[in-house]
């Protein structure tokens, strides 16, 4: 489910990727189209119409942030509860079907290590690419 607004911020981040090399301006672009992109759903909640159309409203933005970005993890869990109750349960499966159901939620753990410590080392970059910016300040001058 993607609101009309997400699919025009997504093309707008991947035409904009496409033009723009350096590092540090990309995370600035981005966090500004992440800033517009809170400006209207903001705008949208603050829209006044029907009490059941406001409501429908609110309940669409709280499952698009909430509820749709724990499916991944709640559907890899359910996935290796039912792979290992099937073991237990003596259940006959295909050996390959049956590493990959007991491994979804392993590999999705490892998956977000993976993605968390990029993140984790472009923020840095972009720390020591702003603290080399300052490197040549000196307080003595004043």
């Amino acid at each position: 489910m993607e609101a009309p607004w997400e699919s025009g911020f997504k093309s707008l981040t991947a035409l904009l990727s496409e033009f723009v090399v350096d590092d540090e301006k990309m995370a600035q672009i981005q966090l500004e189209v992440d800033k517009i992109e809170v400006g209207v759903i903001n705008q949208l909640l603050k829209t006044s119409t029907t009490p059941k159309v406001d409501a429908f409203v609110k309940i669409l933005v709280a499952i698009r942030s909430l509820i749709i970005p724990m499916l991944r993890p709640l559907g890899a869990g359910a996935m290796t509860a039912f792979g290992l109750w099937c073991h237990y349960d003596g259940i006959q499966m295909d050996g390959a079907v049956h590493a990959m159901l007991d491994g979804s939620f392993p590999a999705w753990g490892a998956s977000r290590h993976v993605n968390k410590q990029a993140e984790t080392k472009a923020k840095a970059r972009v720390r020591a690419k702003a603290n080399e910016d300052f490197s040549d300040w000196d307080d003595s001058d004043d």
